[in-house]
């Protein structure tokens, strides 16, 4: 054990203790912390009085609203975006935290354009990271988690993509480094949303990404969680798109997931059809 940043750090992955029923976590532990009574799909976002004026300050209450040290937040903001509040992904992933529409709408339920507000991402993304931080129990997982996606991780261990093998290192070793936030104050900027042209927000891949996070599922259960998420944008969105639209705006997410990570060894888009047709073949009418 030791004290980063005033947080109790556990450099070795310690086991579920069943006397005291604390989860122990390799990463950022605060001893007197309890699970916020809230909704399971809603991070409880309270009125501030006076309200951060600050980039710096909107990171420091998420991080101490979340229980996330505050250092850590930093060290993956930088590694997602640069602290650029206007970045948008090729895949369509938005502002400092990188947040996907889908994964927005199921994780806190933000629509796409709340997803601009700098305030509304920082709070999604750090509520987010810290129900994958509750899930799998340690920050190295978290990390991979949030950058490959939940469902691969598999028997307590991190895929071997190269790309979340360096992004789990270099975020890990910002945040060791004490030195991941910000020397200079940073505004909060005016951010303008950037009208959508691949169709992001109708992705049911972080509805299910979400729902994977806040229960209890095995790997094999996230193709099951895709085909009720797909219910979900249908009801969402009726009268406005059809299923197999849906469809291919998820299908699109997954094979850019695919490409990013496993490159020229990715499932083609065809083999992610057919995958998701072959799981939800049970639905009537789904497709």
């Amino acid at each position: 054990m030791k004290i980063h940043n005033g947080w109790v750090v556990n450099i070795r992955k310690t086991q579920l203790s069943q006397q005291s029923g604390l989860l122990g976590l390799d990463a950022p532990f605060c001893p007197s912390y309890q699970q916020p009574n809230r909704g399971p799909l809603l991070p409880n976002i309270p009125t501030l009085i006076p309200k951060p004026t600050t980039l710096n300050g909107l990171v420091q209450h998420a991080a101490n609203h979340y229980h996330i040290d505050v250092s850590l937040v930093c060290a993956i903001i930088k590694q997602e975006s640069g602290w650029n509040p206007n970045a948008v992904s090729p895949a369509g992933a938005i502002g400092l935290m990188q947040i996907m529409p889908g994964t927005g709408k199921g994780a806190c339920g933000l629509t796409e354009n709340q997803l601009y507000d700098p305030a509304k991402n920082i709070d999604c993304g750090v509520y987010y990271f810290s129900q994958q931080l509750t899930r799998f129990g340690s920050v190295e997982l978290a990390l991979c988690a949030y950058n490959a996606g939940p469902y691969r991780i598999v028997n307590g261990e991190c895929p071997s993509f190269q790309e979340t093998t360096d992004y789990k290192q270099r975020v890990l070793s910002r945040w060791r480094s004490g030195q991941s936030c910000p020397q200079k104050v940073l505004p909060i900027p005016i951010v303008k949303p950037i009208p959508n042209v691949n169709q992001a927000y109708l992705s049911a891949k972080g509805i299910a990404d979400a729902s994977f996070v806040f229960g209890i599922y095995q790997q094999k259960d996230w193709w099951t969680l895709l085909c009720d998420a797909i219910d979900e944008v249908y009801d969402r969105e009726i009268g406005m798109v059809d299923r197999l639209t849906i469809l291919e705006a998820t299908v699109n997410e997954i094979y850019q997931d695919e490409m990013r990570l496993k490159g020229k060894k990715g499932w083609s888009k065809s083999k992610i059809r057919r995958r998701i047709k072959k799981v939800c073949s049970n639905r009537q009418k789904i497709f």
